[in-house]
């Protein structure tokens, strides 16, 4: 349903919930909200079974939790470039745009201001 205003609604809530910018992280300075260790199942690669079945190992995971002001907006990548004008046309405050296109890359800092 485009022209409803769904955008702009979502820009009016992110701006009336923002953080206040000395409880969240820097790019130097990562303050953790909560970390979690779980434990996964990973197929061995160089093992075969006799049964031709896969040898799995267990495998413990820490995952890092940061405090940031960032919103996740997740959209169709042809509407990401509208995302990004309404956000500077429509914001009285100036909201920084970054684009994450979902790599597997585990360091945050490009993406916390």
């Amino acid at each position: 349903e485009m022209g409803l205003g769904k955008t702009i609604e979502c820009l009016a809530v992110i701006n009336a919930n923002r953080a206040k910018s000395s409880e969240c992280s820097t790019p130097k300075n990562l303050k953790i909200a909560h970390s979690e260790t779980v434990w996964k199942n990973v197929p061995v690669t160089n093992a075969l079974m006799l049964d031709g079945g896969v040898q799995f190992q267990r495998v413990q995971e820490k995952y890092v939790y940061y405090k940031s002001r960032a919103t996740l907006v997740i959209a169709p990548v042809s509407l990401v470039g509208q995302w990004e004008k309404e956000c500077v046309d429509k914001s009285k405050v100036k909201l920084a745009c970054k684009r994450y296109y979902g790599s597997r890359i585990r360091d945050v800092r490009p993406y916390i201001d």
